[in-house]
């Protein structure tokens, strides 16, 4: 009998660990993918300075639609995940590489956005330099003494620049 009770405390102690597996868990792909989702999100409220904890629960919220889940089913998954460190820690490494690949597309979207700005503002000085038009730039500083106002009028003209008074 003596023998018996310490058996039965290890067989119910590694009965107790063993990994119970949620009914509706999400499966590892796509808690990756949730995790990257909600990790954009509360990157998004911290960097606009918004009201922290209703921005939040709106992407939040978001997310879970957009992945067809609930908040219950989440944290649910989550506490499943969390039970397993070097699991945690490979899916972890996962977003980190998703995190930096969505990084580098904004990066090179940005650049290209950079380099069209800069071509339109180099079309426009082209043409700002090439005009045979002339230019007129009204030019109104009012001068309340004597209750008089003046009217400056710059002609830019191609081949020299005059300040009239009208």
């Amino acid at each position: 009998m003596k023998r018996l009770k310490p058996c039965v405390f290890l067989v119910i102690f590694f009965l107790s660990c063993a990994k119970t597996v949620p009914e509706n868990l999400i499966p590892e792909d796509k808690m990756i993918s949730v995790l990257t989702d909600v990790h954009l999100a509360s990157g998004t409220t911290s960097a606009n300075g918004d009201s922290v904890i209703q921005t939040i629960s709106t992407y939040l919220n978001m997310v879970y639609r957009k992945h067809n889940i609930d908040t219950a089913l989440f944290r649910e998954s989550l506490q499943y995940y969390s039970k397993d460190p070097t699991l945690l820690a490979n899916m972890y490494e996962k977003i980190v590489k998703d995190l930096e690949v969505k990084v580098k597309e904004l990066t090179k979207l940005e650049e290209i956005e950079k380099r069209q700005l800069d071509l339109e503002q180099q079309r426009l000085n082209e043409l700002k330099q090439d005009s045979s038009i002339s230019l007129l730039k009204p030019m109104v500083p009012i001068i309340w003494s004597n209750f008089k106002a003046y009217k400056y009028v710059v002609k830019k003209d191609t081949n020299k620049s005059s300040v009239q008074k009208k």
